[in-house]
């Protein structure tokens, strides 16, 4: 104790009815008042006066609160600390409990300042109605002494140290909460507390109950590629039993990616459909083993268009026997009705066969041996990755499947051997020109391959073509005197040969060229 008189740091608090020095003076709080006993006296601290109150700071008012009961005032601390939240001085002898106040209503919380030191009660007043909890706001710790106005939870000041106290008076009043939420179900009123030490400065009532939790997602599956035990079974990756479509390989080198899956294919016909990649995905598709450049195959069609002349005729008006005859073919060759002669005598005979006029021609045809550029397709899967764990030294990937078989490949743009234990590489190119060509084919009909048979002129009874007719097609004399009777008579050529035969000879088809091949890259498999 410092006095017999007791000293109170208010700050800039309303006094009403007294002067700086005063007995049973009141203390006007915003609306309430408080008397002071005889034997008490004021002063108005600062930062640094002596003998601050001992409880908590006073707050802001809450919003629509009962009436407080007259509470005593606690006795002042030996060193007083700051009345902002400064450290609380300790404890004095403890002054005459009040009178305990009806319980007042829990007022809104406010922007709640830092709570000052709180002093430790005497006989404790009437306990407060619980303020309402706010939207789950942690709540402070309760002080012991009467129980203040329970503010409405929110965003609370943060409390100060807690000052022992001396005899216990009227607990302070609660600093308001910050921008209070909803308040939550009503925590019961704190037990009157008793002298002695005070508890650390707390805004009254039990706090709110928390909303539900929201419902949690499905169980996490584990991944098999990223080294971690994702479904907390104590296992990653591939010593996970998830993870069975998957296997232990040896890593990739520095320099090369992995892994890679490939399904090679013969690229002798039309390019192959790609199958689908394990995961659904379409594979990236490279060529391998460009093809050289090749003769093409030439070949000939059959001959078209070959000619042939007619046989010669040979006639005689003079005998039946084809004497001193004469050549009539220029006279028949239109394929009309005539008479080249005159007299009731006639007979003719073909001089020779036809001839051929014209050899005709044969189409060319080019055939490629293998038109595909490159002798084999390779369809590839996969992505470079880094591989999982499991495998000790090694690194999980994903198993080959039917479609896409072992070995598992590892790749490195452009050319390079494989490492050691990688087997051969695969020079594979996902882009290319083919400039491969042939010279053009041509085709020759050898010549006497074509030949033309047949030949036939016709004679008539009337020197219009009609009546009787005979056919004169042979080297063997015909004796027509018969058709010639009467004088009348006529010739005409019936039936032109027909070509056959002909063989054709094809040349060109010499090959040059080759196949630019464009983006190299080297795949290794085991």
């Amino acid at each position: 104790m410092t006095s017999s008189a007791q000293r109170v740091l208010l700050g800039a608090v309303a006094l009403s009815g007294c002067g700086w020095l005063a007995v049973g003076c009141t203390l006007d709080t915003e609306g309430g008042a408080v008397d002071f006993p005889p034997g008490y006296t004021l002063d108005a601290g600062d930062d640094s006066s002596a003998g601050g109150v001992g409880g908590s700071g006073i707050g802001g008012s809450g919003a629509a609160g009962g009436t407080a009961g007259t509470a005593g005032m606690g006795g002042t601390g030996a060193t007083g600390g700051a009345s902002d939240g400064g450290a609380s001085g300790s404890g004095g002898t403890g002054g005459m409990a009040g009178a305990a106040g009806a319980a007042g209503f829990a007022g809104s919380g406010g922007d709640g300042g830092t709570g000052g030191a709180a002093g430790s009660g005497a006989t404790g007043g009437a306990a407060g109605f619980a303020g309402s909890g706010g939207d789950g706001g942690t709540a402070g710790a309760a002080g012991s002494g009467a129980a203040g106005f329970a503010g409405s939870g929110g965003d609370g000041g943060t409390a100060g140290t807690a000052g022992s106290g001396a005899a216990g008076g009227a607990a302070g009043f609660a600093g308001s909460g910050g921008d209070g939420g909803t308040a939550g179900a009503a925590g019961s009123g704190g037990t009157a507390g008793s002298g002695g030490t005070g508890g650390a400065a707390g805004s009254g009532g039990t706090a709110g109950s928390g909303g539900l939790g929201g419902t949690g997602g499905g169980p996490t599956v584990e991944n098999c590629l990223d080294r971690v035990d994702n479904d907390s079974d104590g296992k990653v990756d591939c010593a996970d039993s998830d993870c069975s479509a998957y296997g232990c390989v040896d890593g990739a080198p520095a320099g090369w990616d992995g892994y890679f899956y490939m399904h090679s294919w013969s690229y002798d016909g039309p390019a192959p459909t790609a199958l689908p990649c394990p995961d659904g995905s379409t594979p990236a598709r490279y060529y391998s083993n460009p093809r050289a450049a090749e003769d093409c195959a030439c070949s000939c069609g059959p001959v078209a268009g070959a000619t042939c002349a007619p046989a010669h005729i040979e006639c005689s008006n003079l005998t039946g026997g084809c004497d001193n005859g004469s050549d009539w073919t220029g006279a028949l060759a239109d394929g009309a009705c005539h008479k080249p002669g005159f007299g009731a005598v006639l007979s003719c005979q073909l001089s020779g066969g036809p001839t051929v006029t014209g050899e005709g021609s044969c189409t060319p045809t080019q055939t490629w041996p293998h038109p595909q550029p490159f002798e084999l397709i390779q369809d590839v899967c996969g992505t470079p990755m880094q591989g999982g764990g499991g495998c000790g030294s090694r690194v999980c990937a994903p198993n080959p499947t039917a479609d896409y078989p072992a070995p598992i490949c590892i790749r490195k743009i452009g050319f390079d051997s494989c490492p050691p234990g990688w087997g051969s590489p695969i020079v594979a190119y996902q882009a290319y020109n083919d400039l491969r060509q042939c010279t053009d084919c041509s085709c020759t009909t050898q010549a006497g391959s074509v030949t033309c048979t047949g030949t036939t002129y016709t004679a008539y009874d009337d020197d219009a073509c009609g009546g009787g007719s005979k056919a004169v097609s042979t080297t063997s004399c015909q004796n027509l005197s018969a058709l010639a009777d009467y004088f009348t008579w006529s010739l005409k050529l019936t039936s032109l040969p027909t070509p056959s035969g002909g063989v054709c000879q094809a040349s060109g088809g010499t090959g040059s060229g080759a196949v630019e091949t464009l983006d190299p890259v080297v795949f290794c498999c085991k």
